[in-house]
């Protein structure tokens, strides 16, 4: 039985909700304020949460944010309920992550199909990461027969590569679903990497490691709401750390994929910079992996060169001489210097 929780001051608004939503066949718990509201989700975690934007010792909106940027918590679908006269701050709530912004006014038919529909969403999500595991064990148990019938090791790492292929396309797909910019951006990505990576002279296992983290790189979008991942102008700061957990995430997802765990930290840590101030973990200099390094060079070029919901391209001329001024600080300059070459040497690397 999928849990709703409700949080509103408003007895009435409780008790009518509470009996509304268990007749449809929810499991309801109400809670009257913000300080209640994090004593209850610490202990127990709902399916989706209707939040009454004002509450007598917090703001709805307050609590929204602390929500969104909890890694436990920013995934649970949320409703902000609110009195009509609330209604301006409607893209306010909508771009902080709430799902849908409701009045109080709205029928209850219509406030159960929100919560059926989302409640739904949420499931496919579930069903998707379910069957990541699903395919990661069949793949781990494939593993297994190959590692007993083929002696050479390299046979045995290209048929786990091909393994994986439809592990990787999976994951890239479901991206794909929520974010169609990244289609290309995470082709774009993995073919600058592999090109900087084989300049460098990396070995064949790291250049096809490479290959995959590139194009995974952006992975942890999946855990991203929609307000924010697809806002249509630059991010303020409290939106910057919620689309930032991404790298968080990513990490978390490929670390969990047996076939894929020693690419995590790749991903995981694609925006830290050479200097420290990166995210999530401010690594420095060598304590960041030479294939994170790489991507950041190759994710940050394709980025500023292609058109986004928020800005026209840059130039190429003016992304290289961006990328100059922060060399040392953004980027390992050694391997700055070989994308250079790279760029000065060939044709337009991007597709």
């Amino acid at each position: 039985m999928k849990h709703v929780l409700v949080v509103d001051d408003s007895l009435v608004i409780r008790k009518t909700l509470e009996e509304y939503l268990q007749k449809s066949g929810y499991k309801v718990s109400t809670v009257e304020d913000g300080a209640n509201f994090f004593k209850f989700i610490s202990e127990t975690i709902p399916d989706l949460i209707i939040l009454d934007k004002i509450l007598p010792d917090e703001d709805g909106f307050d609590i929204l944010c602390k929500l969104k940027l909890n890694q436990s918590f920013n995934n649970i679908p949320v409703i902000l309920f609110t009195t009509h006269d609330e209604f301006e701050n409607e893209m306010q709530g909508l771009k902080l992550g709430a799902e849908c912004f409701l009045s109080k006014d709205t029928k209850l038919e219509e406030l159960e199909l929100w919560v059926d529909k989302l409640i739904a969403k949420q499931e496919k999500i579930k069903v998707i990461k379910d069957n990541l595991d699903s395919l990661s064990k069949e793949i781990a148990d494939k593993e297994g027969i190959i590692l007993e019938k083929v002696m050479e090791l390299r046979d045995t790492n290209r048929k786990l590569r091909n393994l994986s292929e439809d592990l990787i396309q999976v994951l890239l797909k479901t991206l794909e679903v929520r974010d169609v910019y990244t289609r290309n951006h995470s082709m774009n990505v993995s073919k600058m990497s592999l090109i900087i990576a084989s300049y460098m002279g990396m070995n064949h296992d790291q250049v096809a490691d490479l290959k995959i983290a590139g194009y995974l790189h952006d992975i942890g979008k999946i855990g991203i709401t929609d307000s924010i991942l697809k806002y249509p102008s630059r991010l303020d700061d409290k939106k910057k750390r919620v689309i930032e957990n991404h790298a968080n995430i990513g990490g978390d997802i490929i670390g969990s994929v047996s076939s894929l765990k020693h690419l995590a930290g790749f991903i995981k840590h694609h925006h830290e910079n050479f200097d420290g101030t990166g995210y999530p973990d401010h690594l420095k200099g060598d304590k960041i992996p030479a294939e994170s390094r790489i991507i950041r060079i190759a994710d940050f070029f394709d980025a500023l060169s292609t058109d986004r919901v928020y800005r026209p391209a840059f130039s190429v001329e003016r992304t290289i001489a961006m990328m100059k001024d922060k060399s040392g600080q953004f980027f390992d300059p050694e391997i700055l210097d070989i994308f250079l070459e790279v760029i000065n040497k060939s044709s337009p690397i991007k597709t």
